[in-house]
């Protein structure tokens, strides 16, 4: 629609050119030729600034955004499904569902006989997305009947799922890609062959790492998790596609690193920290989240725990943090250059 304001301009504009003598006031046959076309106009100008934003990605929409990314030869990456582990007492047939809290989870492979008796199969939630990966342990209930069964639970998340590439995410790939120096084999080209393969959350990249010609890349997985062996192999193939003659390619995994975290506080009124424990728990996550956000870009990571007690502050449940505690000790955490954090527990007193 156009703007009233700016076909007002244009129709000020045309009577202050319109010859001397004629009648330009509103209703006149001079001023009800014009303004249709000022409006007109105002609508080309809209129109105008509309194109421009669409044709570049950081002012985009998401239908045009989807094209420079396939431009580049980016996907947007799909939602994936979680997958927990199943443990039974006796093995159920194949295709037997389970409900867990308020998802749907369906028998996957078969794991192994843990103990005599007792079985480990992985279980594919049916809903795709990550809802499913903070209450994925706990009792298993059938849907169906099936003979035998006295016994089965979760033990948690194997795999976890990954909800649909948000537009804004999408967006920084995007533009990141636009901005790399890509051609001979530089660092540029290693990012984005790694980055386009489906899994790859992070690469970190080290040229000339040992002497010239030779790269080395390191792979952190979606939503700051080890990668599996089949996408540091997916990765090293794409890496050697695009590899110049000569140049030596490395690709290794990153280390997931497990991180304790003791927070002793004074709660604000009405919570304790029985209470509070879920609310600290969902800052120290977001926490590990953002410092795993900065892998490929830091040379190592550190956790830092003013950071910390910023972000348990917001939760609105605590007055003061007195002791808060990172793998048992005060003070900030450094991790080793391979590194990234994952959350390991959140005790709370």
């Amino acid at each position: 629609m156009a703007d009233v304001k700016l076909s007002d301009e244009i129709t000020a504009r045309m009577i202050k050119a319109a010859p001397d003598g004629i009648d330009v006031s509103p209703g006149s046959i001079f001023y009800d030729a014009i303004r249709p076309l000022a409006i007109e106009i105002a609508e080309l100008y809209d129109q105008v600034e509309r194109v421009l934003d669409e044709a570049f990605p950081d002012t985009c929409g998401e239908e045009s955004l989807l094209r420079h990314a396939e431009s580049l030869g980016i996907k947007r990456r799909a939602a994936t499904r979680a997958v927990a582990v199943g443990r039974f007492d006796k093995m159920p047939p194949v295709g037997s569902r389970f409900l867990l809290g308020r998802f749907v989870y369906t028998l996957g492979d078969y794991m192994e006989e843990y103990t005599s008796g007792r079985y480990k199969y992985k279980l594919v939630c049916d809903t795709a997305g990550s809802g499913p990966n903070g209450c994925a342990d706990g009792e298993l209930i059938p849907l169906s009947y099936i003979e035998g069964l006295t016994f089965c639970s979760s033990d948690g998340i194997l795999e976890a799922g990954r909800d649909e590439e948000s537009v804004e995410s999408l967006r920084g790939r995007v533009i990141s890609a636009r901005r790399m120096t890509l051609g001979g084999g530089s660092a540029g080209d290693y990012t984005a062959a790694a980055l386009a393969v489906d899994g790859v959350g992070a690469a970190k990249i080290y040229p000339a790492w040992n002497g010239g010609g030779t790269v080395r890349i390191l792979v952190m997985g979606v939503g700051g998790t080890a990668p599996d062996s089949g996408v540091v192999d997916a990765v090293r193939a794409a890496a050697a596609a695009i590899a110049p003659i000569g140049h030596e390619i490395t690709v290794a995994a990153a280390t997931a690193t497990p991180v304790a975290v003791n927070v002793t506080a004074v709660y604000a009124d009405g919570w304790n920290a029985a209470t509070a424990k879920s609310a600290v728990e969902g800052a120290v996550r977001e926490f590990i989240r953002d410092a795993c956000d900065k892998f490929a870009s830091s040379d190592s990571l550190t956790l830092h725990r003013s950071v910390l007690e910023a972000k348990i502050y917001e939760t609105g449940v605590v007055k003061s943090v007195t002791s808060l505690k990172f793998d048992g000790t005060e003070g900030d955490l450094a991790l080793g250059a391979d590194a990234f954090p994952v959350f390991g527990s959140a005790a709370v007193s």
